[in-house]
């Protein structure tokens, strides 16, 4: 005790201001955790949002491709009707495809024999009419379609003629009323007055007037 110090020093430490810093500091990381923590509920909120509009958009993307594949499946059906009817309307077309030149060729005989009789004058009627196109069923080259005038479409018209009290006498217009009928010169290319005759019917004096129409090899 010989050796102890005279008087023992005491010290005294203020912990007053670290514990109150540490507080602060606490206080203010509290702060910031609950501001982070808003912040990322938001953000959430917003992720959830994007995605909930995502998977409604894909729902609706997954519904029209159904809907488009089911139409795609419809038309493919529809294509495949229509290649069906093609293909039996081909065949139905090949069948009658070597009745096809006969039909071009041929001649409608009763439109031409309406016009004749509609052009005929007051007085007039038809004596006598013949008419053939027998190269219809017939194959016409060209060498021989110039040559073989027989076979050409042709129309020959006997036309009487009673003279009437202050009618028209000259027989001969009817001729170039057959070539301005349209009707009548369909496939035709002539029509021309050949013979007119002087003639009686019951004791009547008569005219008879002779047309000869004809056409050219198709």
């Amino acid at each position: 005790m010989a050796n102890a110090p005279n008087e023992v020093r005491l010290f005294e430490v203020n912990l007053i201001s670290h514990q109150v810093s540490m507080l602060l500091r606490r206080r203010a990381f509290q702060q910031l955790s609950g501001v982070a923590s808003a912040l990322m509920l938001a953000a959430g909120a917003v992720l959830a949002i994007l995605m909930a509009m995502h998977l409604c958009a894909a729902l609706r993307m997954r519904s029209g491709t159904q809907i488009k594949n089911k139409e795609l499946a419809d038309l493919q059906k529809i294509c495949a009707d229509l290649d069906n009817q093609r293909k039996i309307a081909q065949r139905r077309a090949d069948a009658v495809a070597p009745l096809m030149p006969i039909a071009r060729q041929r001649v409608a005989w009763a439109p031409k024999l309406a016009a004749a009789a509609a052009d005929l004058p007051p007085g007039a009627g038809l004596l006598s009419v013949q008419a053939t196109q027998r190269d219809v069923f017939l194959a016409r080259t060209s060498a021989s379609a110039g040559q073989d005038e027989a076979g050409l479409p042709q129309m020959a018209i006997a036309i009487l003629y009673l003279p009437l009290p202050g009618g028209e006498g000259n027989l001969s217009l009817y001729a170039e009323h057959l070539r301005n009928d349209k009707t009548f010169m369909n496939k035709f290319d002539s029509a021309q007055l050949v013979a007119m005759e002087q003639d009686s019917w019951e004791s009547k004096p008569v005219e008879v007037l002779h047309i000869h129409a004809q056409g050219t090899p198709k």
